[in-house]
């Protein structure tokens, strides 16, 4: 399964990302810093 996870530097982000790509999923991350899959800063709009 193929999953998107928005702020996947957060408390709960990232133990669902890992949590997920433990499980042998396909993960990918959001997040307002580098080294994220996707990076979005609402801010910055």
């Amino acid at each position: 399964m193929r999953l998107l996870v928005l702020g996947s530097d957060g408390m709960l982000g990232h133990i669902v990302r890992l949590y997920f790509q433990e499980q042998g999923h396909d993960v990918r991350g959001t997040s307002r810093f580098d080294g994220a899959d996707y990076i979005f800063d609402a801010t910055k709009i």
